[in-house]
């Protein structure tokens, strides 16, 4: 196999168009094309940034091994997860910046770094000029990555946040109908990872399952409550207020 056909497998098997990875390496389409028909081989400088790409080592494109990069971004959500056990956000952010600097294809990379991105959009530690422009390029990321990515926590994270930004109206990118057409797109309440898990499991466990989904209930009812104007909403809060009393009589346990 060629390093044009390598090129050509890795693109379509990571579900890359050759315009999106000649942007990644700031190529033109043609050149990309090129390679892949061996008209043309990449020029040396190009070998890293490809195989960065793809998440395989250099030696993957010439064939030599298979390596890819599964075990590194899986240390690296473990450490992701320990600084922010930790408090320890800005490396935390520093940590996806360079994943995503390192894979600019990979998604679940572009879906935690957007995340960073969306987190310091609300930083008050940094200036409005600041914060806008990291609520963009979050935006910017999330929404290459909810109509590329196939995987169901990159989509769905990346929905998420686009319908947080969206929504913001102190945002200048503010665009309620973005909003409710991303949310529209999400799956339903019925069939949330919770409400199916208590339909597959059974005894004892489902049993757990269902207690934890009342405890969820009530804690997105609270929320609901705590957004509604009293004055404008007495009756719906009254109600709020009995599904959470309902709730716990169900759970068994007093606040």
């Amino acid at each position: 196999m060629t390093i044009g056909e390598k090129i050509r497998e890795l693109r379509r098997v990571n579900g890359i168009t050759q315009e999106r990875l000649a942007e990644a390496l700031n190529v033109s389409p043609q050149a990309v094309s090129k390679w892949e028909r061996g008209a043309s081989l990449p020029d040396i400088t190009m070998i890293a940034p490809l195989a960065n790409c793809f998440g395989v080592t250099a030696d993957a494109l010439f064939g030599l091994d298979g390596i890819s990069r599964e075990e590194e971004l899986s240390r690296m959500e473990r450490e992701s997860a320990r600084l922010a056990k930790q408090g320890r956000y800005d490396e935390q952010y520093r940590l996806w910046e360079e994943a995503a600097r390192k894979y600019p294809l990979n998604c679940r990379c572009l879906t935690y770094y957007s995340r960073m991105l969306h987190r310091a959009a609300a930083d008050k530690a940094l200036s409005p000029d600041e914060r806008t422009a990291a609520g963009r390029r979050a935006v910017e990321i999330a929404e290459w990555v909810a109509q590329s990515s196939d995987d169901s926590f990159c989509k769905y994270s990346s929905i998420q946040l686009l319908v947080l930004e969206y929504a913001d109206g102190s945002k200048p990118y503010h665009d309620e109908k973005k909003a409710a057409a991303y949310a529209n797109s999400a799956a339903s309440f019925w069939v949330c990872r919770e409400v199916l898990m208590a339909h597959a499991l059974s005894g004892e466990k489902r049993a757990a399952q269902n207690k934890s989904n009342v405890k969820m209930l009530m804690l997105k009812i609270r929320d609901i409550i705590s957004k509604l104007e009293k004055s404008d909403a007495e009756e719906e809060i009254r109600g709020c207020e009995a599904a959470i009393n309902e709730l716990k009589k169900r759970l068994g346990a007093a606040e």
